[in-house]
């Protein structure tokens, strides 16, 4: 898999998300997978000075 082939609709009504890989993975590959997973997330975060 590479950070391309995530679908945002896996994280529908999800809160929590696990990122595993196998030794023959690439560094580079777990590198961009996490950061699109991050910025997934930052994304869906509510907006907590919004709600002050």
């Amino acid at each position: 898999m590479c950070a391309d082939a995530i679908d945002l609709n896996w994280f529908n009504d999800v809160t929590t998300v696990g990122l595993t890989a196998g030794t023959s993975t690439l560094d580079e590959t777990i590198d961009e997978v996490q950061q699109r997973l991050e910025a997934i997330a930052a994304q869906r975060r509510p907006q907590v000075a919004a709600d002050m």
